[in-house]
């Protein structure tokens, strides 16, 4: 990996059972302290949304919270 600062990520576990989504989460959290990378999430699953440190919800074209 060339440690970029921030790395896009759309819908990383869409596709994935819960098991390799956790396990792919993990991966990035892991990634994310101890190489100082930086993600951007984005996704419609509330379980992994709520493992991200901030979330910023959109509805309807507009920034809900």
């Amino acid at each position: 990996m060339n440690r970029p600062g921030l790395v896009p990520a759309d819908e990383p576990t869409g596709n994935l059972d819960r098991v390799s989504a956790m396990q792919v989460m993990d991966l990035i959290g892991e990634i994310n302290r101890d190489e100082g990378t930086n993600f951007r999430i984005s996704t419609h699953d509330e379980k992994i949304a709520g493992l991200c440190r901030r979330q910023i919800v959109v509805g309807d074209g507009m920034v809900t919270g």
